[in-house]
């Protein structure tokens, strides 16, 4: 257990037994273990990335940016949108790749609860990388708000490697970390003012 510092799942059987009748007991409890991710704990890219793992370490530098609201002209209500943006993890297994990223945008406020799901397949060009921070993913996201748009998102993005030709994300150990971050946004947008016509002039209320 000492030499394994990150990267690896591990899980530890306890058994009880006689050993004079050399009679060995079911396991009961297990205990599952997941070490740290060494880019979260140590900062060292250099270092991580020769440090072997067995699991795919979590896409890095997560970041949500370009929060903006617009009315949607055929329900007049407003509507929120955000980009969401990160770079591939430090560390996968050897001899293998990223097959896709899947991104969950959570949200609940006092308006509704609602879970967005959205699957990013990298090119051939980005799933062959040296410096994870050379690389950019990012996807968009927009959705029914509030006028008043003042809650917490819940961001999550996991890496999942490539088998072959395809992605080989059923099977949990092509699955790798997942990165998290809540974000708070709060924007203050007032009902749009509508327009009344009369015979002579336009008026605004």
């Amino acid at each position: 257990m000492t030499e394994l510092q990150f990267g690896y799942d591990v899980r530890i059987y306890i058994y009880s037994g006689n050993f004079t009748a050399k009679i060995r007991n079911r396991a009961t409890p297990r205990v599952d273990i997941e070490l740290p991710d060494c880019s979260e704990n140590t900062k060292d890219l250099q270092f991580c990335q020769k440090q072997e793992v067995s699991v795919m370490s979590k896409p890095v530098g997560l970041r949500v940016h370009n929060i903006s609201t617009l009315v949607d002209t055929e329900k007049s209500t407003p509507v929120g949108m955000f980009t969401v943006s990160w770079h591939p993890p430090v560390q996968l297994p050897e001899d293998r790749m990223i097959g896709e990223f899947e991104v969950w945008v959570i949200r609940s406020d006092s308006h509704q609860f609602k879970r967005v799901k959205e699957v990013v397949v990298p090119t051939l060009s980005q799933m062959m990388y040296t410096n994870p921070f050379d690389v950019s993913f990012e996807q968009s996201f927009q959705m029914d708000v509030p006028y008043n748009w003042t809650e917490d998102i819940e961001i999550t993005v996991q890496g999942f490697l490539n088998s072959g030709n395809k992605s080989c994300r059923t099977y949990s150990l092509c699955s790798g970390r997942t990165a998290f971050l809540l974000h708070h946004i709060n924007i203050i947008t007032e009902p749009p003012r509508k327009l009344l016509y009369y015979s002579m002039y336009y008026q605004l209320v």
